[in-house]
């Protein structure tokens, strides 16, 4: 989901996240475990779906400033998606559970080390990606 932005843009990424909750509010199994339905979109996980959206758009706004192109700076749109996430997700996390704690330890301590490793590998793999395409465009002149 945080390459969705940083390569479709703010308006095209965050379009992309709503279309792709539909269709799996429409019931094709698009969410976790081939989840659908609309009560996936009020449910335990509801937060963080809709944090998808925010965060495209937001890294979709970095990228647009350029900040996905370089090893140097491209953790910094994926960082702040990651915690828009985080932050939608954990809170609504907290209104089903009635537990501020609680959602913290189930909804955001289990996930920090893969997250950190997706952030890694999209930081490294973007710019790179980048790069391979300026040189394949290069070679199509």
């Amino acid at each position: 989901m945080l390459l969705v932005g940083a390569a479709l843009g703010s308006k095209r990424g965050s379009a992309a996240l709503v279309l792709y909750l539909a269709e799996g509010a429409l019931g094709l199994p698009f969410f976790a475990g081939g989840a659908h339905g609309v009560g996936v979109l009020t449910g335990a996980t509801a937060g963080y779906l809709i944090g998808f959206i925010g965060a495209a758009y937001v890294i979709g706004l970095l990228a647009e400033q350029g900040l996905e192109r370089s090893v140097h700076t491209s953790f910094i749109p994926f960082m702040v998606g990651t915690a828009i996430i985080y932050l939608c997700g954990v809170t609504w996390l907290a209104v089903v559970l009635g537990s501020f704690g609680q959602a913290v330890a189930f909804g955001l301590v289990p996930f920090l080390i893969g997250n950190a490793i997706k952030l890694i590998a999209a930081g490294l793999a973007l710019p790179a990606a980048w790069k391979l395409f300026g040189v394949v465009q290069t070679a199509l002149q």
